[in-house]
């Protein structure tokens, strides 16, 4: 992407689609699995690793 976001994974009809990471400029990233462009079910970590929350079965759970 032009703003150096990297989703490295599985395409599928040219949609993020099976296992991948996404990263953001910012060091945000997200690991787990894609389904048609969307996040289904991954972890979200900061630059520096720690677990910000999870998406599970598309919906966003902030870790506590």
């Amino acid at each position: 992407w032009p703003d150096r976001r990297e989703y490295i994974g599985e395409w599928k009809n040219g949609k993020r689609s099976g296992y991948g990471t996404y990263i953001l400029p910012d060091g945000i990233k997200f690991v787990g699995e894609f389904y048609s462009g969307k996040l289904l079910n991954a972890t979200v970590y900061t630059k520096k690793g720690h677990v910000l929350g999870k998406f599970l079965d598309g919906i966003y759970i902030i870790n506590k």
